[in-house]
């Protein structure tokens, strides 16, 4: 009887450590989806203009005011993900490594299926360092978001 009850428990705790795993991963894959919108649209401009045949200050206005909401929305998604999404197991903490190897994977294979081959597309002096700082901030934020709600969830369990 002992022993099939460690087998359930051993099962059950397997189970959820797979459904955590796979919260995590998900969690971290929308965090790299935000990235990457983002930074295909501060480098890409000149070729979205040159492929649909927009004007580039049209393509310029528009590609700003959609990277502004989406670093919003990256900022709005870290604080829901902060309280709700965070459950304080140490499995978590992953959520930080899936979101940056999921962005250099998806920047990466995005530029090897869509090589820039055309040298007129290549983006100006001032996207490096709106990149760097888009970088710099990106991984702030989802350090920041994921550690603040392993500590709130860890210590509202302690209480």
């Amino acid at each position: 009887m002992l022993q099939t009850t460690n087998i359930k428990a051993v099962t059950n705790e397997k189970n959820h450590l797979r459904y955590d795993l796979g919260r995590t991963m998900f969690i971290g894959a929308i965090y790299a989806l935000f990235g990457f919108l983002i930074t295909e649209l501060i480098v890409n401009t000149l070729r979205i203009s040159r492929l649909t045949g927009i004007n580039l200050e049209t393509v310029n206005a528009v590609s700003i005011v959609l990277t502004i909401l989406l670093f919003i929305g990256l900022i709005v998604f870290a604080l829901t993900v902060a309280v709700k999404l965070v459950s304080g197991h140490v499995i978590d903490l992953l959520i930080i490594v899936f979101a940056v190897v999921f962005l250099l994977f998806s920047v990466g294979l995005f530029a090897w299926l869509f090589p820039m081959l055309n040298q007129a597309d290549d983006p100006g002096p001032g996207a490096g360092i709106l990149l760097l700082f888009f970088i710099i901030s990106y991984l702030m934020i989802v350090f920041l978001s994921t550690i603040s709600g392993f500590v709130y969830h860890h210590n509202r369990k302690r209480k």
